[in-house]
C-alpha cells in the first residue's frame, strides 16, 4: 500500500508541475485562448499521470523490499486507456466539424472500447458492443451538455468513481482489485483539476475532460454490462436522466424556450451554491449505492427491479422538491427549537381546551333545553306552522297510542 501511495504522489507531481510551469503562464499569456485547448491539455497531463503512476509502480516494485503483490492495472486496462489517449489526440482535430461527425467518432472509439470485455451469455456479441457504445456515447454527449452548469462535471464524476471504487474494495469485491487502484488514482489526479479550475475561475471541465473522464468510468460500467448487470445500469445515471427528462419534458410543453435543468433553475433563484453541490454530490452516491445493491443481489425479477427503481425515483423526488423550494440549511439547534415550540403550541391548545370544555357543557344543554321548548312556542306561530304542528303533534299521539298497545 506504501508504494501505491508513492505511486500517487509521483503522479500528482507530475500534474502539479505541469500545470503550475506549462498550462498557468500560457493562460495568463494568451487569455485569448480558448478554455477547450486547455480542458485537452489538462486532459493530456491527466493521461499522463496515470501512465506515470503505472510505470513508477512496476521500477519501483524491483526496488522495493516488500513490494505490493497485487497488480496496479491489467493488461486490458492499459489498452483500454491507450484507446483513451488516442482518442483525446484526434479531438483537436474535430472542433469545428459537424454533431453528426463528432458523434460518429464518439461512438467508433466507444465501440472499439467496449471489445476489451467479453460480450454476456445470451446476446450476440457485435450487438452488445453496438449497444453500449451507443449509450455510452449518449452518455457522454448528455454530460458535455450538462458541464455547462458550473461544478457539476467535477462533482458528477468525482461521486461516481467513489461508488466505483468502493464496488472494487474488499468489502463489495464487485469488481476487480484493479479497479480499485485504477479509481483510487482517477480520483486523486481529478482533485488538481478542481484546483486548476478554482485558481482560473473556470468551473467547467469542457469537452475533453469530460469525455476522458467518462471513458475511465465507463470501463466500470462497461465489466458490469458483461457480467449480465445491463439493467441496474441506468440507477448509476439518474440524476442526467432526470436532467433530460425535465428538460425534455419542458420543451415540448413549451414551458421554456431554451434548455434549463433543474440545478439552473436553483442557482436563478439564488439558492444557496455550496448546498446544491452537497445536493447533487449525495443523490450521485445514493444512487450509486442502490444500483450497485441492485447488482449484487444478482435478482432480475419484475418485483426487484421496481423495488430499486421505485427507491431511486424517491430520491430523485426529493432532490428536484429541495431544488424547487427554498433551500435553507437546517441546523440541529433550530430543529431542536422548533420542535420545542411544537409542543409548547400543542399544549397551549389543549390547556385552551380543557379550560373551554364545562363552557361548551354548558352551551350544550342550553341548547338541548331549547330544543325541547320548542314545540310549546309554535302555537303563536302563524297559520300555516301552526298547522304543521298540528300534524306533528297527531304522529306523535299515535306513537304513543301505539307504544301504550304493546304494553
Amino acid at each position: 500500500m506504501s508504494l501505491f501511495i508513492g505511486s500517487l504522489l509521483f503522479a500528482g507531481l507530475i500534474l502539479f508541475t505541469g500545470v503550475r510551469f506549462l498550462l498557468l503562464p500560457a493562460l495568463i499569456k494568451n487569455q485569448a485562448t480558448p478554455p477547450i485547448t486547455y480542458s485537452w491539455m489538462i486532459a493530456c497531463l491527466f493521461l499522463s499521470a496515470l501512465f506515470g503512476i503505472h510505470c513508477f509502480y512496476y521500477i519501483a516494485r524491483y526496488f522495493a523490499i516488500s513490494a505490493d503483490s497485487a497488480e496496479l492495472f491489467s493488461g486490458n486496462i492499459i489498452l483500454y486507456l491507450i484507446t483513451g489517449a488516442v482518442a483525446l489526440l484526434v479531438m483537436p482535430f474535430l472542433q469545428r466539424k459537424s454533431l453528426i461527425i463528432q458523434s460518429g467518432v464518439i461512438f467508433a472509439f466507444c465501440f472499439v472500447g467496449s471489445t476489451f470485455v467479453s460480450a454476456p451469455n445470451g446476446i450476440n456479441a457485435w450487438l452488445f458492443y453496438a449497444l453500449f457504445a451507443l449509450s455510452w456515447t449518449g452518455i457522454i454527449l448528455l454530460n458535455t451538455i450538462l458541464d455547462r452548469i458550473p461544478l457539476i462535471s467535477f462533482v458528477t464524476n468525482s461521486a461516481i468513481m467513489i461508488v466505483l471504487a468502493l464496488a472494487s474494495s474488499s468489502f463489495f469485491q464487485m469488481l476487480s482489485p484493479a479497479l480499485l487502484s485504477l479509481y483510487l488514482s482517477a480520483l486523486f489526479v481529478h482533485l488538481f483539476i478542481f484546483l486548476f479550475m478554482k485558481k482560473t475561475d473556470l468551473p467547467f471541465e469542457f469537452f475533453p475532460v469530460v469525455f476522458l473522464m467518462n471513458w475511465i468510468i465507463g470501463y466500470a460500467f462497461l465489466t458490469f454490462a458483461s457480467q449480465g448487470n445491463i439493467i441496474y445500469l441506468p440507477v448509476f445515471f439518474g440524476y442526467p436522466l432526470m436532467e433530460f427528462c425535465l428538460a425534455t419534458g419542458a420543451l415540448l410543453l413549451k414551458k421554456q424556450t431554451g434548455i434549463l435543468f433543474a440545478v439552473e433553475q436553483a442557482f436563478i433563484r439564488r439558492a444557496p451554491v455550496k448546498i446544491v453541490i452537497k445536493k447533487v454530490f449525495y443523490t450521485i452516491i445514493l444512487l450509486g449505492l442502490i444500483g450497485l445493491a441492485g447488482i449484487k443481489s444478482s435478482q432480475t425479477t419484475s418485483k426487484y427491479i421496481l423495488v430499486v427503481y421505485g427507491m431511486a425515483l424517491i430520491i430523485l423526488y426529493n432532490f428536484y422538491i429541495t431544488l424547487t423550494r427554498n433551500m435553507t440549511k437546517v441546523s440541529l439547534r433550530s430543529t431542536v427549537q422548533d420542535i420545542m415550540m411544537g409542543f409548547k403550541t400543542l399544549l397551549t391548545v389543549g390547556q385552551s381546551w380543557v379550560e373551554k370544555a364545562p363552557e361548551t357543557v354548558l352551551k350544550a344543554e342550553k341548547q338541548q333545553s331549547e330544543k325541547s321548548v320548542q314545540p310549546v312556542q309554535e302555537k303563536t306561530a302563524p297559520e300555516r306552522v301552526s298547522k304543521s304542528a298540528g300534524k306533528t303533534k297527531k304522529k306523535k299521539s299515535t306513537r304513543v297510542r301505539g307504544e301504550k298497545l304493546k304494553k
